[in-house]
């Protein structure tokens, strides 16, 4: 298992572009990154909103979801790290 660091991240969607934007939640925005190695995965900034709890339960909603696919390009959630 690969634990990201928050600075790992940055750099990987060159500081969360908008340009790298690829898609937005109801907890979050989703960028296009590419780690040094040249690995391209997909990064998700937790923004929270007005309603810590609701988006709290959503992004955990997310993660379970995520969880139960069996897909070949599907993300691992044993690699998500959120951002402080």
């Amino acid at each position: 298992m690969r634990i990201f660091t928050v600075d790992e991240l940055h750099a990987a969607t060159q500081g969360f572009a908008e340009s790298r934007c690829i898609g937005e939640g109801g907890c979050g925005r989703v960028y296009r990154g590419t780690l040094t190695s040249g690995e391209i995965v997909a990064v998700k900034r937790w923004t929270g909103g007005s309603n810590q709890q609701h988006s709290i339960m959503e992004l955990m909603t997310e993660l379970n979801t995520l969880g139960t696919i069996s897909h070949p390009v599907s993300l691992n959630p044993k690699n998500l790290n959120p951002e402080p």
